[in-house]
């Protein structure tokens, strides 16, 4: 935020939610909601399925990290029967 000159208070004031939400998200402790994500867009004026997806991306990224392999291998593929 600090490139467009925008500091965590201004953002939270701006739409409207605690200063805490924007720090926690920030420091990785809290999810961006779709609540978060729909006052995100409008003031971005980005589509708040991109702040969604870029969510989604990281979870999926962080449990590839934190065990995928160890539970990967107890999975089984299916396939359908000949």
């Amino acid at each position: 935020m600090e490139p467009l000159g925008i500091s965590q208070s201004k953002l939270a004031r701006d739409i409207d939610v605690p200063v805490t939400r924007i720090n926690n998200i920030i420091k990785h402790h809290r999810s961006i909601s779709p609540d978060t994500a729909l006052r995100l867009g409008k003031y971005f004026n980005i589509n708040p399925r991109w702040w969604m997806n870029m969510q989604n991306q990281y979870d999926l990224e962080l449990a590839e990290d934190e065990g995928w392999k160890i539970t990967e291998d107890r999975i089984r593929t299916f396939s359908m029967a000949s």
